[in-house]
């Protein structure tokens, strides 16, 4: 329904060469494959080379990880599903032939989700009580002695509070 004015204004071939043959055809640019080559004209024409091996090993890595996602297990829940798309969408990026700012806009909203419903790192094993409440306890610090301390410290509070309530209670004498 939507690509019906379209058709109806201009052939599908002509919707097709607007619309894919345009990218295809142009000139890459802002990307760092464009750098390379550009500084391979001036001075450096082993960067050319050099770039061209670099950009397939992306390539290749960029792919392999997108099939692997299919076998390896991921994180569990939303937020990984979105790390995961995240990372092949930035790689996919990466690897093209041409970039504008304006596509970061197409990863932005998974990394975001990713690392909000993400929630907080997990703390280590060592600093965490059967209950998964974080220990808070310092090496040279005993808890039990600064709680008995505390006690007897209350109770002579007390004491003499109490003390001090009998003495008025009887007036002065």
């Amino acid at each position: 329904m939507v690509l019906v004015p379209v058709l109806l204004h201009a052939s599908p071939s002509t919707f097709l060469a607007r619309t894919v043959g345009v990218p295809l055809t142009r000139s890459p640019g802002f990307t760092v494959w464009e750098e390379l080559d550009y500084l391979s004209g001036s001075g450096a024409p082993w960067l050319h080379s050099a770039g061209a091996i670099v950009h397939g090993l992306a390539i290749a890595c960029v792919g392999a990880y997108a099939l692997a996602l299919a076998r390896v297990p991921r994180a569990p829940g939303v937020a990984g599903l979105a790390a995961a798309c995240a990372a092949v969408l930035i790689g996919v990026e990466l690897c093209d032939g041409y970039f504008l700012l304006s596509y970061t806009l197409w990863f932005v909203p998974l990394v975001l989700s990713a690392a909000i419903l993400g929630g907080p790192p997990p703390l280590p094993e060592r600093g965490r009580q059967a209950g998964g409440r974080l220990e808070r306890r310092s090496p040279s610090v005993d808890h039990g002695e600064l709680a008995r301390e505390a006690r007897e410290h209350l109770v002579t509070v007390l004491a003499h509070h109490g003390e001090l309530l009998d003495a008025n209670a009887e007036g002065p004498g």
